[in-house]
């Protein structure tokens, strides 16, 4: 069984179906992911710090109905002192390769340090592909290519488009 992670990229377009118009046809393709991994049996982890992505900009009235919804169909792993660890260790890397002025113009140091635990719990939870659209992150990514892979959402084969992930609810 593969361990896989998803973003927060791909639950906003397959949960929440929010895109901006130029990546509307993104929410088919996040949901056609989520079916395929359910059905090739995928253990489907996402990460505490992407739960949070997803429900701040959630009216907090919907917010528990949302988090049953992430918590029915996937495992949340939180951020522990193994990740914490790891982060350090991947930020420290990160700094080492980046230079300080080129942080500066692509990321927010904010999201820079959500990117570095993402990855740091997927690395301890032994994900081995890990599901994003987030060009940062898959450039943080690239200092543990050699633990996982990262790919962004695959386009959907025509005859499994129409068997929405949700559909089982």
């Amino acid at each position: 069984m593969s361990i896989v992670m998803v973003d927060s990229h791909v639950l906003t377009w397959a949960i929440k179906e929010k895109a901006i118009d130029a990546q509307k046809h993104k929410i088919m393709h996040a949901k056609h992911l989520l079916t395929q991994l359910d059905k090739q049996g995928s253990k489907t982890v996402i990460s505490t710090i992407v739960v949070s992505e997803l429900l701040r900009d959630v009216d907090i009235d919907k917010q528990n109905e949302l988090y049953m919804v992430l918590q029915k169909n996937f495992l949340i792993m939180p951020f522990c002192n193994r990740a914490a660890l790891e982060c350090a260790r991947i930020s420290k890397l990160h700094d080492l390769k980046t230079p300080k002025e080129d942080l500066k113009d692509s990321h927010s140091n904010t999201a820079i340090k959500s990117d570095w635990m993402i990855l740091a719990t997927a690395l301890v939870n032994n994900v081995q592909v890990l599901y994003t659209e987030d060009k940062p992150l898959t450039n943080i990514a690239k200092i543990v290519e050699d633990k996982i892979t990262v790919e962004p959402i695959p386009e959907p084969v025509q005859e499994d488009i129409f068997d929405p992930f949700f559909a089982k609810q």
